[in-house]
């Protein structure tokens, strides 16, 4: 890879080190999400691949991409930012390649081409170059397929190109068994390379060995056996095959409107030049062969059972449209006369790349203080025994597509979602919870360790009961049958429920009797100290609150919620809801 990065000539050296800088800064500034807990985990080398083994024939057939992303989460995440962003580098360079037709010139217009090309019209640019776990399954499983297809595109223009036959078999094996919808666009554009070729009678053994491997490789992907049960996870469409489609065609073309539309015009306007000039004509079939091709894989999305992700699985598409945006514009550059044309939308894109890298660094950079900040407060917790804390989602707020935040899940308000399960192994805790940025700041991160730490609601009571806490509660339609498991801690708070009831009270737990129970929903507000508290109970979620100051302290849960109040740092210290029906325990949740 890097004799195709670094090569002689300085002007092209600087540059590529400038790309190269810019984009490890972003690399740097990215954060672990989602995925990334859960491929980290194993149990050594040779167990990674005991892992793919068993996901091959239990989820998905990717095996490449996660092998190499499995790979890369056995060693600190610097070793990733370093490779990633050299295989970005790849990537551009490939691109020029293919634009090209060879890889010993170097043409500056064509790289900044495409590299402002990537940067702009790449729908999910976080999800599918920064992202650990989603740059394995796009960036570089789309890297491997132009590297494997370029042996062939540079046959097109030198005869002499050899190959050793059966590492090309394997090469192609490796290629095709990559990503779904970009394999089988892979398939499609190594076959009309090859009729190309076949035509000019100088079809090699070694075109034939790898485009017998690719195919390989490609049954390897689709027909592994967890496909299907991966399948089943998805919601079962009841709408009709007509709306499906429909749906996902229309889902497909507002993608093309926001992100594509600029490149196709500029294609369209070309390959209209090409004919009106008679020049290049030959060079109609190259535009083709890309542009095609990359519609073929958003078709093959479109077609697939199981619904899929868009902007993610757009990526290597896009990137075979981008080829033929740049190929357009190089002959307009170089060939048509056109040059001014070509200029003006680099000088567009560059502008365009400066401001939104502009946005990108900024939106990682927040969201790497926010998870440093979460980071540190994890330690403390573990250090302090809380081994179920609840943290702070990283805020999205900016909603950008250069964040792989933005779009995929961080943490969930239930411990038992497979991202809180994943983050909380990763991190060895017991549970997580997920909370928002003000309920975090407001309550948890402050609160009392000891008492976040308690999950079990009897537990919790035997913990607190004759503390000098102060206890509000407050509670939606409850029945004294549905909460049997938890009636002896109820009245050790002098809390006596029964069927279709209302609580609304503020326990001293030095001095507790009978307490506010009513068989309708109330609301009561007094001072305390110099606090205005307002507790009201109410058949709707939403509405039962604790309010002090005017800010509200409970977390729209059904159930019995309350509040934990310290008198002596006058804070609140914990705050959670009790709910028969939950199987995470006690819920601390701003939703």
């Amino acid at each position: 890879m890097l004799n195709k990065i670094i090569r002689k000539d300085k002007k092209e050296l600087y540059i590529k080190i400038a790309v190269f800088v810019l984009i490890l800064i972003l690399n740097f500034l990215t954060v672990y999400v989602a995925d990334d807990y859960g491929y980290s985990e194993n149990n050594g080398f040779l167990d990674i691949f005991v892992r793919e083994y068993h996901q091959y024939f239990n989820w998905t057939g990717r095996s490449v991409a996660h092998i190499l992303a499995r790979l890369f989460l056995l060693f600190p995440k610097f070793i990733f930012n370093i490779f990633n962003s050299l295989c970005f580098m790849y990537l551009i360079q490939l691109i020029h390649d293919h634009v090209l037709g060879n890889n010993k010139d170097f043409n500056l217009v064509v790289y900044l081409l495409s590299l402002t090309s990537i940067f702009i019209f790449i729908p999910s640019f976080g999800e599918v170059i920064l992202w650990e776990v989603g740059s394995c399954n796009y960036l570089w499983t789309t890297t491997i397929i132009l590297s494997f297809l370029l042996r062939y595109r540079l046959s097109q223009n030198n005869e002499d190109i050899k190959y050793n036959s059966i590492l090309m078999f394997l090469f192609g094996i490796i290629a095709g068994w990559t990503n779904e919808n970009t394999g089988g666009a892979l398939i499609l554009a190594l076959l009309f390379i090859s009729i190309f070729i076949w035509l000019k009678h100088r079809y090699e053994t070694w075109m034939f060995t790898g485009s017998i491997g690719c195919f390989i490789g490609f049954l390897m992907l689709i027909n592994a056996p967890g496909n299907k049960i991966r399948a089943q996870e998805f919601p079962v469409n009841t709408q009709g095959n007509i709306y499906y489609i429909v749906h996902e065609i229309l889902y497909a073309l507002d993608i093309f409107k926001n992100k594509q539309l600029y490149m196709w015009a500029i294609i369209a306007i070309a390959i209209g030049l090409i004919i009106y000039k008679k020049k290049e004509l030959n060079k109609i079939y190259d535009i083709f062969l890309y542009a095609f091709s990359g519609i073929a894989g958003i078709c093959a999305i479109i077609l697939s059972p199981s619904p899929l992700s868009y902007d993610r699985s757009m990526f290597g598409s896009t990137v075979l449209i981008i080829i033929a945006f740049v190929l357009a514009l190089y002959l307009l550059h170089e060939h048509l006369e056109f040059n001014k044309l070509s200029i003006s939308v680099l000088s567009i894109l560059a502008l365009l790349t400066i401001f939104n890298y502009g946005i990108a660094f900024f939106d990682l950079a927040y969201t790497k203080y926010q998870n440093i900040k979460r980071e540190t407060f994890i330690s403390k917790q573990f250090s302090l025994g809380n081994l179920n804390p609840v943290l702070p989602y990283l805020d999205n707020e900016f909603n950008t597509v250069y964040n792989p935040v933005t779009y995929l899940t961080d943490l969930s308000n239930y411990r038992h979602m497979w991202a809180n399960e994943s983050f909380a192994k990763y991190h060895n805790l017991e549970t997580v919870q997920g909370t928002s940025l003000d309920k975090f700041n407001l309550i948890y991160k402050d609160g009392d360790p000891r008492l976040i730490n308690i999950l079990d609601f009897n537990e919790y009571v035997d913990e607190i009961i004759n503390k000098d806490y102060l206890v509000m509660v407050t509670s939606t339609n409850i029945n004294s049958k549905d909460y049997t498991n938890y009636l002896s801690s109820l009245k050790k708070l002098g809390l006596d429920i029964k069927d279709n009831c209302f609580i609304n009270t503020m326990i001293n737990l030095k001095d507790i009797s009978n307490k506010n129970i009513d068989d309708i929903p109330t609301s009561i507000s007094f001072n305390y100290n110099d606090s205005n508290i307002y507790i009201n109970s109410s058949n709707n979620k939403v509405e039962a609150d604790i309010l002090i100051n005017n800010i509200e302290y409970t977390n729209n849960q059904e159930g019995i919620s309350f509040v934990i109040f310290d008198p002596t740092n006058q804070k609140v210290i914990d705050s959670f809801t009790l709910d028969y029906k939950s199987l995470q325990g006690l819920i601390r949740s701003d939703s």
